[in-house]
């Protein structure tokens, strides 16, 4: 069967070039993420990457135009402790997205794969598919993508100037084993889940197995009370030094802090 998959910018796709299963894609799909980029997850979805800014230096080898592309990446798992110290350092958090609604000839399970094909002999609708392909030293990341090719005007895009988004919505986000680490950041991201009302969770590690989970007794309400009482605390404690520090001034003594 040679199925065909028509880009909106008129281009078309012929997906012999590469196999990969394109059905039952998951319902939800995940995303490690920093902190500092919660609020655009939610606003704007997941960020396309130009393919010169992955990690995998395979990506753009022998592609003569690397700026007509851009690589929409996303995981089935949220739980995994590679992908947590490659991507969130334990410190950020996972996204998970609702992606029920993307056509799942443009979202699609990435193929993992033994050998190479260098880009340079390749069309321009080959290299196309063959972003949809990796390496199999890459399959532990179970990853899936959305391929981006520039003026697609299909509307599950979303153009911010220079960046790319897939639409798609937020259901939930899991904070890092150490999010709580930088309390100010920590704490903004919980307000703009109390914000958009979106559903947090937090990791824990496992008993008896190397392992993470869900910390099932994690509430936003209280974990942001707890914050809020951590940072007045050493408010109150910076003034009381302060304040310790003025009055040893008045007899010429510095207050020194190790």
């Amino acid at each position: 069967m040679n199925n065909k998959v028509v880009s909106t910018n008129a281009i078309e796709f012929d997906d012999e070039a590469v196999s990969v299963n394109y059905n039952n894609n998951p319902k939800t799909l995940y995303k490690y993420t920093s902190l500092n980029y919660l609020e655009s997850c939610i606003l704007d979805g997941v960020y396309a990457a130009p393919i010169e800014d992955v990690n995998d230096p395979f990506e753009c080898d022998g592609i003569t135009y690397p700026n007509l592309y851009r690589i929409c990446c996303l995981t089935s798992s949220s739980r995994h402790m590679l992908l947590w110290a490659y991507y969130a350092n334990h410190k950020e958090c996972c996204v998970e997205f609702d992606v029920s609604n993307i056509d799942p000839n443009i979202l699609r399970k990435v193929d993992y794969v033994e050998s190479f094909t260098s880009h340079s002999d390749m069309s321009m609708d080959e290299v196309y598919m063959s972003l949809y392909r990796k390496g199999k030293e890459w399959q532990h990341e179970k990853e899936y993508r959305a391929v981006y090719y520039k003026n697609d005007r299909n509307s599950i895009w979303r153009i911010n100037g220079n960046n790319v988004f897939l639409k798609v919505p937020v259901k939930s986000v899991m904070f890092g084993l150490f999010a709580d680490r930088d309390l100010v950041r920590y704490k903004l991201a919980l307000d703009t889940l109390k914000r958009y009302n979106i559903e947090g969770r937090r990791c824990k590690l496992r008993n008896n197995k190397y392992e993470i989970e869900d910390n099932r007794q994690f509430n936003v309400d209280a974990e942001l009370e707890r914050v809020n009482r951590i940072i007045n605390q050493g408010k109150q404690n910076e003034e009381i030094l302060r304040q310790v520090a003025r009055n040893l001034a008045m007899y010429g003594l510095r207050l020194e802090i190790s």
